[in-house]
C-alpha cells in the first residue's frame, strides 16, 4: 500500500493540491516555527510545506509504521525523537 502510494505521488498527480497547501501555509503560517501533519502518510504534503518554509521544523504523524519508515528514509537529518520512535515501533 505504501509503495503504491509512493509510486502514485511520484507521478505528480497531486502537485496542484500540494502547491495549494503550500500557498495557504505561506499566507497563514509564514512565521510558524513548527508545522505538524496528522495522518501524514509518507509525508508528501508536509515535505512540500517544509521546503517552502525552511525555517520551520516539522512533525509528521501517522499510524502506519510502514509509512513512517519511508518518511524517515527520505528525511535527511531526522531528529533523535524520530529515530528513537522508529527503533521502538519497528
Amino acid at each position: 500500500m505504501v509503495a503504491a502510494r509512493e509510486k502514485f505521488l511520484g507521478g505528480r498527480h497531486f502537485v496542484p493540491l500540494a502547491e495549494t497547501i503550500v500557498d495557504a501555509c505561506r499566507k497563514h503560517a509564514a512565521g510558524a516555527r513548527f508545522i505538524m501533519g496528522a495522518g501524514a502518510g509518507i509525508g508528501y504534503y508536509i515535505a512540500h510545506v517544509l521546503e517552502a518554509l525552511p525555517l520551520s521544523m516539522g512533525l509528521a504523524l501517522d499510524l502506519s509504521k510502514f509509512a513512517a519508515r519511508v518518511r524517515l528514509e527520505r528525511t535527511c537529518g531526522s531528529t533523535q525523537l524520530s529515530q528513537t520512535f522508529w527503533r521502538h515501533y519497528r
